[in-house]
């Protein structure tokens, strides 16, 4: 299978928050949150994200807005 299939491409924290936009701790934020599925974990306990969280991601009414940090606005935005 084509490894840029969604479900079969794997992307850990700082991989998926590269890709979205999103700062690292904004991911585990937003998954806390539940506004992202839980991530997989590896045995090591990193988290394992797939194509269906970049999607979520992306989809987020606040992806235009990346002003905010853990939650809250940012004072400098």
């Amino acid at each position: 299978m084509d490894a840029h299939v969604n479900d079969v491409a794997r992307y850990s924290t700082s991989h998926l928050a590269d890709a979205s936009g999103y700062s690292v701790q904004q991911v585990r934020d937003l998954e806390h949150l539940g506004v992202i599925p839980p991530a997989l974990r590896q045995p090591n306990g990193y988290r394992q994200f797939t194509g269906t969280h970049a999607i979520a991601l992306r989809s987020y009414p606040s992806a235009g807005d990346r002003s905010w940090s853990r939650g809250r606005p940012r004072d400098d935005a």
